[in-house]
């Protein structure tokens, strides 16, 4: 078993449980047949669907490398049957298929809408219908009367496990709702759930309303593991629109380029939009991460949103990379989370450098290049207060934040908290504020919703801001309002900002343990913060004659740096100020050479 964590373990043991179970009962009424124009027992794969449709299986059908036209649509009805279906055969004799050949699938010309509806029907038993080696198109609309536009390349509903494997394609479909792919299970105990695995993609599809590449109603999981969701477009949910009771789960296979990429929304919400109390968990592998890059949002949300209004749910975000997103309205070019949701993201453990291409300074996390391209509100990730007053919450750890552009960085509306620690911020170009929305890299102020009796504590510790760049006059790293701000142990150095607004009252904690780049807006207790430029090097990391070096206790810092190395290195010849552990998010590893920091190095 790959994966030992309990939110990951149920779609493993469901597949292995659904399988075993069927492979028990039914194996002496298993039937391979084959398809195709020439040399296969049927001509047509409906005819094969229908002529196994009474036999108990697990049944294997082998398709020859062609385009079979199906303008009237597939149907596969299972309560308890295994089905897979494997394209690219070079003929019906051939036991395997041939290298990359495949089998297309192409319901072009027809009015009945769906290219390939898959229902399961049992209520206590899960089949599963593999897909290996297909191309899926053409799907359309449904046009008759009482037509119900939903699903355009597959419409799954009920209890059914659908894998794509083998570099399987779901494209250039169209619909109302789903126009890759629509899920709707039978309930919380029978879902739906789409495997993507193989190096599979869902990809150029178009749906008019929600979800251009996948669209799950209700009681439907979505498990995305080696593969992409890309080039897809809707007015809502482009990549992949969940609602309600749907959950999307990753866990990224070694090696392989996986996420969600290059799809483009007319309204909000590009890449990835989940609803509901369900949690999402999206985690790259150590050497591979999950992927959001590219995606275009006519309005807010440009890679990842997710809004909740009933009990708080959670998103855990790990080694994942959110690079060249755009959002045309202000809010979340990379992400926006509304409601009860309390998010994580961070560096997976284990993770030290890693060498994504594209990403700058060996992040394993990462957020890169998103902008907010027209009305300049808002954050690159922004926090929104939901319905009867709940908000989000923000845990960062070991992140890079690198080339950003909104009127915030960090942005929330209500009272919200942010606490970022070991992240790398450079290169963040802040447009000008207006009115109430305020230009800052960091606007916390609960304020803005009118007055909250205790304004949540907001946290930017042991990381390092450099080069930060802005629009208008009246711009500032913190503008937190009434919320305490603890800053201890991080590097801040923005000339050109002030390094608070003149409107935070808060107070602010930094132990003495902080480098800036002016000193009027800090307090200066119990020891006033280090005035001087950083000395980091091309990687953000302390040099040796670097001001940043020794300076915290170690009691106040964090075990790992930002690439997972142990903090309190300390380094001979340098005096503690208050301790051995660096100043920033990269603790300076052991260096016999430091004795001569002082410029005789």
């Amino acid at each position: 078993m790959r994966r030992k964590q309990p939110h990951g373990q149920w779609r493993l043991l469901l597949s292995i449980a659904s399988t075993v179970a069927l492979l028990a009962c039914n194996h002496a009424a298993a039937r391979t047949v084959t398809v195709g124009s020439v040399g296969c027992q049927h001509t047509g794969l409906q005819a094969a669907l229908d002529d196994l449709s009474d036999e108990a299986g697990p049944h294997v059908i082998k398709l020859r490398t062609q385009t079979i036209a199906i303008p009237n649509g597939l149907v596969l009805n299972t309560s308890n049957t295994n089905y897979t279906l494997i394209g690219g055969h070079a003929n019906c004799v051939d036991a395997s298929p041939t290298g990359t050949q495949r089998t297309i699938l192409d319901a072009s010309g027809g009015n009945d809408g769906t290219a390939f509806a898959i229902n399961g029907t049992s209520s206590s038993v899960t089949p599963a219908v593999i897909l290996r080696g297909l191309t899926v198109r053409g799907g359309s609309s449904e046009t008759f009367i009482g037509a119900n536009p939903e699903g355009g390349g597959l419409e799954i509903r009920g209890r059914v496990n659908v894998q794509l494997y083998d570099a399987t394609r779901i494209e250039s479909n169209v619909s109302g709702k789903g126009a890759g792919v629509y899920l709707r299970g039978s309930g919380a105990s029978s879902p739906a759930t789409l495997f993507i695995l193989g190096n599979s993609r869902i990809l150029d599809n178009t749906a008019t309303a929600t979800g251009g590449g996948i669209h799950c109603e209700a009681h439907g999981n979505v498990v995305h593991d080696n593969g992409e969701v890309a080039f897809n477009s809707a007015q809502s949910g482009a990549g992949a629109y969940m609602k309600d009771t749907c959950i999307y789960d990753a866990l990224v296979e070694s090696g392989s380029f996986t996420g969600i990429n290059n799809n483009v929304s007319s309204g909000s919400g590009a890449g990835l939009v989940q609803f509901g109390t369900r949690p999402l968990s999206l985690r790259g592998a150590l050497n591979a991460p999950f992927w959001f890059i590219g995606n275009i949002s006519g309005s807010d949300t440009g890679a990842l949103g997710h809004s909740n209004n009933g009990s708080r749910a959670t998103a855990l975000l790990e080694n994942v990379v959110i690079q060249n997103n755009r959002s045309g309205f202000g809010y979340g070019a990379a992400m926006l989370f509304t409601g009860a949701i309390d998010v994580t993201m961070r560096a997976r453990s284990g993770s030290g450098r890693c060498a994504f291409f594209g990403v700058a300074l060996d992040a394993c996390s990462a957020v890169i290049g998103n902008v907010v391209t027209s009305i300049p509100l808002g954050g690159v990730v922004h926090l929104w207060q939901g319905v009867g007053g709940a908000s989000p919450n923000l845990t960062v750890r070991r992140t890079a934040f690198i080339g950003n552009r909104s009127l915030n960085l960090f942005g929330s509306y209500g009272p919200s908290r942010f606490d970022i620690e070991a992240a790398l911020i450079r290169g963040t170009h802040l447009y000008a504020g207006g009115g109430s929305d305020k230009s800052a890299l960091l606007w916390a102020t609960p304020d803005h919703y009118g007055t909250v009796p205790s304004p949540p504590a907001q946290r930017m510790a042991f990381s390092t801001v450099v080069e930060t760049s802005r629009d208008g006059t009246n711009s500032s790293v913190f503008d937190h309002g009434r919320s305490a701000l603890d800053v201890t142990g991080s590097i801040v150095h923005a000339p050109g900002l002030a390094g608070r607004s003149t409107t935070s009252t808060g107070p602010v904690t930094h132990n003495g343990c902080l480098l800036v780049h002016e000193s009027s807006s800090f307090p200066s207790t119990p020891a006033p913060p280090v005035v001087a430029a950083p000395g980091l090097d091309a990687g953000l990391m302390p040099t040796a004659a670097s001001p940043a070096l020794d300076q915290c206790a170690s009691a106040l810092a964090p075990a790992q740096d930002f690439h997972g190395a142990a903090r309190a290195v300390d380094q001979p010849g340098v005096p503690n100020r208050f301790g051995p552990v660096d100043l920033g998010a990269i603790e300076r590893p052991f260096d016999g050479d430091t004795i001569f920091k002082n410029g005789f190095e």
